[in-house]
């Protein structure tokens, strides 16, 4: 019999003598907490076993890997070695182009007038943008299109504040008459 067997008819018994033993309306509280004393530890002995038996797969995969390892040839590790590298390459590589694109979008949404670079590049769709030999392209024509459809992604102009006279801070009125016209029309020049 197998341990698997073992352990169902080991769960099968103790259901069964659990079924037989149902407790009476008699029965005192001595008998019931022996009951749950028993089946604490068969639950007990039940969670060791099952650790056990992990610990024993654990073992049998990573003497399994190791006997793979040990009848690949050197060939098939030097591949396996440069499929890895490779591998890592191509997302250096990927990396470095997203950084590349990412600058290169925040610096021309800056030089466009959006007010907020990094909100620019998050509404952007990349998906048409490409970068070859460290170069983005594309970018200024998306970003275009980009401040067209969504024009409050731009700054505001600021406007410059009516020059004030600090002697008349209401009269900021252009059309008004200056001090030399006013000393004149007064007749004290």
């Amino acid at each position: 019999m197998t341990e698997k067997e073992q352990v169902v008819e080991a769960v099968e018994d103790t259901e069964a003598e659990m079924a037989a033993e149902q407790p009476s309306a008699e029965q005192s509280e001595m008998d019931a907490k022996a009951e749950l004393e028993r089946t604490r530890k068969a639950l007990a002995k039940a969670n060791q076993e099952a650790a056990e038996r992990r610990l024993k797969l654990q073992e049998y995969e990573a003497s399994e890997q190791k006997r793979k390892e040990a009848e690949m040839t050197e060939l098939e590790k030097a591949r396996a070695a440069a499929e890895k590298a490779e591998a890592e390459r191509q997302a250096a590589l990927q990396q470095a182009s997203d950084m590349v694109l990412r600058s290169t979008i925040y610096a021309k949404a800056a030089a466009l007038g959006f007010a907020d670079p990094e909100d620019a590049y998050k509404m952007l769709d990349t998906s048409d943008l490409s970068v070859e030999d460290g170069e983005a392209s594309g970018v200024e024509d998306a970003l275009s299109g980009l401040a067209e459809t969504k024009p409050y992604l731009l700054r505001a102009e600021k406007k410059t504040p009516p020059k004030l006279n600090p002697a008349n801070p209401g009269g900021g009125n252009a059309n008004a008459e200056s001090d030399d016209e006013r000393r004149r029309r007064l007749g004290l020049a």
